[in-house]
């Protein structure tokens, strides 16, 4: 991530619900929520968003799953809570957050794209398995894909998407399994 956020995030936060409503995130969200169900071991009852911005899939997602969300950018926060305010809104960066909590699910979108370096990818993927209870799982879900640097929409295949990491074991390694995941 760089170091100062854009300022979308910060100055310009109050107009992005104008930019990128809610309600066009209804695709994306009954997405991930299937594809959460379908791929954990166990039953999805909580779930940490990573990297939440200003709350627009978790806008979709509280229906199903008490939600917790995190962000870097204090303003985002703040316009998640206008949208989300029975949801618990915490603070910090993704790549170093330990909050001392296991959920059910993890879920990361678009904020995966902002990390430009190997190192960040790879810090945050420990931070949410760090998270994630065994035999839940961790949702990645990037809008774009180096491979074509085209939006993707949802509901996607399985070709282009539809695996989700799912923790097998707690201390110790962590291993990973991949499983198919639904698509609606």
């Amino acid at each position: 991530m760089p170091k100062e956020q854009p300022k979308l995030y910060t100055d310009l936060a109050s107009w992005f619900h104008l930019l990128t409503p809610p309600s066009h995130y209804v695709d994306s969200a009954s997405y991930a929520a299937c594809a959460m169900q379908e791929a954990a071991s166990i039953p999805i009852k909580t779930v940490l968003e990573l990297g939440s911005c200003g709350g627009n899939n978790t806008s979709h997602l509280k229906a199903r799953f008490k939600m917790t969300l995190t962000d870097l950018s204090p303003a985002m926060l703040d316009l998640s809570r206008g949208i989300n305010p029975e949801c618990e809104h915490i603070q910090g960066d993704m790549r170093k957050l330990r909050l001392g909590l296991i959920f059910e699910a993890i879920f990361i979108e678009d904020a995966v794209m902002h990390l430009t370096a190997e190192d960040g990818l790879r810090e945050t993927l420990e931070a949410a398995f760090i998270h994630c209870q065994p035999g839940g799982v961790v949702l990645v879900m990037p809008n774009f894909v180096q491979e074509t640097m085209a939006p993707l929409h949802w509901p996607l295949t399985l070709a282009t998407m539809g695996r989700a990491a799912v923790r097998d074991t707690w201390n110790g390694s962590q291993t990973l399994t991949w499983k198919k995941v639904c698509v609606r």
